[in-house]
């Protein structure tokens, strides 16, 4: 099993639809988490078969993060990005996607797929937006 990570609308029915969507392609999900991140939430899917459920919800129009995205909550700011970035170009670890997924009260959220997620972790760790930081 592997995790999917799907950036969606925060709005009633949102979990509605992937899992209609997912049951009805008779796709399983057998763990769920769910953060609220102002106007998006993000939702982790613990299935069975990832390739075929990131396939069918990216047809149904769903961004799809992989399992080594970090989210992060930054100031928003000119170089916030940067800085971060930097970080990561230092210690030798990649960058394979960047996704902004939320600006709201002087804050801006951003998703980034990494090939050394464990170290971009620990390297960033004072950005990375938990379950206990979302009110």
């Amino acid at each position: 099993m592997r995790g999917v990570s799907v950036v969606v609308e925060n709005k009633p029915g949102a979990l509605a639809d992937i899992s209609y969507i997912l049951g009805k392609n008779r796709m399983n999900i057998e763990s769920i988490s769910v953060v609220s991140l102002g106007k998006k939430a993000v939702m982790t899917l613990i299935v069975k078969n990832a390739d075929k459920v990131e396939k069918i919800l990216k047809q149904n129009n769903y961004k799809i993060s992989s399992t080594n995205t970090l989210f992060l909550r930054l100031i928003d700011k000119p170089g916030a990005l940067a800085e971060i970035t930097k970080v990561l170009s230092d210690e030798k670890v990649n960058l394979k996607d960047v996704h902004i997924v939320s600006k709201s009260e002087g804050k801006t959220v951003v998703a980034l797929s990494v090939d050394r997620p464990l170290k971009a972790k620990r390297l960033l760790d004072a950005y990375i937006v938990k379950a206990e930081d979302v009110q």
